[in-house]
């Protein structure tokens, strides 16, 4: 499953006391408008892939065709694999970011998270204690630049989004620090790791939210 921004955080912390419970989920304006972006373009780019697939089901010969022209051929396919990274993907991407949501509660020492994309529920939990710390991490996006607490960890994966919000005060970061007993870690440190995917995480059944 493709990686997932959650860009809206509710209720906002405010840091005091634990257990923390949050809910998050992308903002659907924003996955609608990509998906309008794309929309156009990749209509225009599948006419003539559609065309050439018409073709060699209508008339035989052109398969054979094909199979005489290498070079046209992987030509051909070498378009496809154009099409499906500049498009096919981003979309699929954007009609996830409208569904997927996460549930998340820090309690007793750990990092309990629910993420849900359809149906199926994906469970994990992790240790506070194993997070390299928190970052205040800005992200600039068509809709504007934002400001993030983000709970950092080793595995990408296993990042979770404490708070969204217009401007975070070092006041803020330094409450949020006292409350989990973690360091405040560079951005950059989001980025030297791995690349990592997403909603990879067996569903564990050793935690669900209350009133799951």
């Amino acid at each position: 499953m493709a990686h997932v921004i959650f860009d809206r955080v509710t209720p906002s912390p405010g840091f005091s006391s634990l257990p923390l419970r949050l809910d998050q989920r992308s903002s659907r304006g924003s996955a609608l408008s990509r998906l309008l972006l794309f929309l156009p373009a990749a209509l225009a780019l599948s006419v003539p892939l559609t065309i050439v697939a018409a073709r060699a089901i209508a008339e035989p010969q052109t398969l054979a065709l094909l199979a005489e022209r290498p070079v046209a051929s992987l030509q051909i396919a070498l378009g496809v694999l154009l099409w499906l990274s500049l498009f096919v993907l981003p979309a699929r991407l954007a009609l996830v970011r409208l569904w997927a949501s996460r549930q998340v509660e820090i309690a007793e020492g750990a990092v309990h998270v629910v993420d849900r994309v359809g149906l199926e529920p994906r469970a994990w939990s992790a240790p506070i204690a194993s997070y390299l710390g928190l970052a205040h991490h800005i992200r600039a996006s068509l809709s504007g630049v934002t400001h993030e607490i983000v709970l950092v960890h080793p595995d990408a994966r296993r990042d979770v989004t404490l708070m969204v919000a217009d401007k975070v005060t070092q006041r803020t970061l330094d409450e949020a620090k006292a409350l989990l007993g973690l360091p405040e870690v560079s951005p950059r440190t989001m980025y030297e790791r791995p690349s990592t995917r997403s909603f990879e995480f067996p569903v564990t059944g050793a935690w669900r939210p209350a009133g799951a």
